[in-house]
């Protein structure tokens, strides 16, 4: 299995950003945050309404292999909420 480890603080700040756009109704995939891992290492989140995407880039990159990926943002929400 392959794992990212992010910080909570971190985490907290990119999603209070990217939720702005995430639509609660409506198309499933854009209810989602895609996480993206590079060959660098670089960890970025992206998330996209109809109108307009936004993302944030984690400063340090993270070892591991290239990873693409979605994850539910009402999950990872509440997951965050109790962390």
């Amino acid at each position: 299995m392959n794992i990212i480890t992010l910080s909570v603080p971190e985490l907290k700040l990119a999603l209070s950003g990217l939720g702005r756009i995430i639509p609660r109704h409506g198309i499933p995939v854009l209810q989602h945050i895609r996480v993206i891992r590079d060959d660098a290492g670089i960890v970025s989140l992206h998330a996209m309404d109809l109108d307009c995407c936004a993302s944030f880039r984690f400063p340090q990159p993270i070892t591991g292999p290239i990873m693409d990926f979605l994850v539910p943002f009402e999950a990872l929400s509440r997951l965050l909420r109790s962390a």
